[in-house]
């Protein structure tokens, strides 16, 4: 047995250069096209989005509370977006 397994190897390329290094290239890219305070929120989706991505994929199971705390999360997101865009479609018109 190694100590350092080829697999580990991959698996850590993968969540740092796949998963962060594209989200984070994405997240950028996305400033370039929208409002700073809207694609901040982003972060805020983050955990809201990852028990229902696991609940998706491998089937765990979301608690009462963990519900209520995605459930706050979605509405003050919402709440701090849909202003804006609101705001947006009023100078739109204008």
């Amino acid at each position: 047995s190694t100590l350092f397994p080829y697999t580990t190897l991959f698996r850590s390329l993968y969540v740092s250069v796949g998963v962060a290094g594209i989200g984070f290239c994405c997240y950028f890219l996305a400033m370039e096209q929208l409002p700073a305070s809207v694609v901040s929120l982003v972060y805020f989706f983050k955990p809201a989005l990852a028990p229902v991505l696991a609940w998706q994929l491998h089937g765990e199971a979301i608690p009462a509370n963990m519900m209520a705390g995605i459930l706050l999360i979605v509405a003050g997101s919402l709440c701090t977006i849909i202003p804006g865009l609101l705001d947006a479609r009023r100078k739109q018109r204008a």
